[in-house]
C-alpha cells in the first residue's frame, strides 16, 4: 500500500530519529526500482549513512531489486553502501551495535546456526564492547503470524550475547520473550512488519508471545542510552 508506506515514512520523519533501520522487504513489485522506492521516502537518511537495511526475500525474488538475477539482490547491493559483504554486517551507532543478518542467504555462506554466516556473527557478538547488541534480520525465528517460525534462524542468540532480536516478514507487530538457555533472563524478540504492506491475521500463537497487534500500520521506535 503506497499510501500507507508514505504515511509511515512521514510519521518516522516527524520524530526526527538519529537513524532508521529496516527488517527487510525494502521494495515490492516490478517497478519502480528499490532506489526510487526507498529514495523517495528516506533518501536523505541513505545519503547521510543513517539508513541501516536488512535484506528481505523480496530483494532476492522481486524485479524491483533483483533485476531478474537469481539469488542476487543486485538492486539492493547497487543502491546501498554497507560494511562487510553488504548482505550481512555489523554497524555501531552510539551505545548500540547492530548485527544485521541475511535470513535468505544462499550457499556458500548459508543461514542456519552452523553456517559460515552464523558463526561469523557468533564471533562478532563475542568481540563486541557495545552496551547493547541488537540482532536484525527478516524471516522471523519466532512469530505467531501466517509465515510461521523460520526454524533455520533460531540461532542461540541469548547464549551468544544478544540483548534484542528484531525481525520482519510477517505483517504485524509482536513482542516475544524467551529464555531458551534457561539462565533466568528473557531475550525479547520483536516483529515490526506494519510499515506499508497490508496487515495479516495471526496463526498459531508461539510460546512466549506477550503482545500482538495487526489493526493498523505503524513503526517501532526505540531510545538507547549507555545504561538503558
Amino acid at each position: 500500500d503506497s499510501t500507507a508506506a508514505t504515511n509511515v515514512a512521514d510519521l518516522i520523519k516527524s520524530h526526527d530519529p538519529n537513524f532508521i533501520m529496516t527488517v527487510g522487504d525494502n521494495c515490492y513489485g516490478y517497478a519502480p526500482p528499490i532506489a526510487d522506492q526507498i529514495g523517495a521516502k528516506y533518501g536523505d537518511y541513505v545519503a547521510t549513512g543513517r539508513f541501516i537495511p536488512a535484506l528481505g526475500n523480496h530483494e532476492y525474488t522481486t524485479r524491483c531489486s533483483n533485476n531478474g538475477v537469481k539469488n542476487t539482490p543486485v538492486g539492493y547491493l547497487a543502491y546501498f553502501e554497507l560494511p562487510n559483504n553488504e548482505r550481512y554486517y555489523t554497524m555501531r551507532k552510539g551505545p548500540v551495535e547492530f548485527f544485521v543478518a541475511d535470513s535468505n542467504m544462499p550457499l556458500p555462506d548459508g543461514r542456519c546456526k552452523k553456517s559460515i554466516q552464523a558463526l561469523w556473527f557468533k564471533g562478532k557478538l563475542a568481540e563486541s564492547t557495545a552496551p547493547w547488541k541488537i540482532v536484525v534480520f527478516h524471516k522471523a525465528a519466532f512469530t505467531s503470524g501466517y509465515q510461521q517460525p523460520w526454524l533455520c534462524m533460531q540461532w542461540p542468540f541469548e547464549q551468544w550475547g544478544a540483548d534484542v532480536v528484531l525481525q520482519g516478514h510477517d505483517h504485524h507487530y509482536e513482542r516475544i520473550l524467551r529464555d531458551d538457555n534457561n539462565d533466568g533472563r528473557q531475550l525479547p524478540y520483536f516483529i515490526s512488519g506494519l510499515a506499508g504492506q497490508i496487515p495479516r491475521e495471526f496463526s498459531t500463537i508461539v510460546s512466549g508471545s506477550v503482545v500482538r497487534y495487526n489493526q493498523d500500520y505503524g513503526v517501532l521506535f526505540a531510545t538507547a542510552t549507555p545504561t538503558t
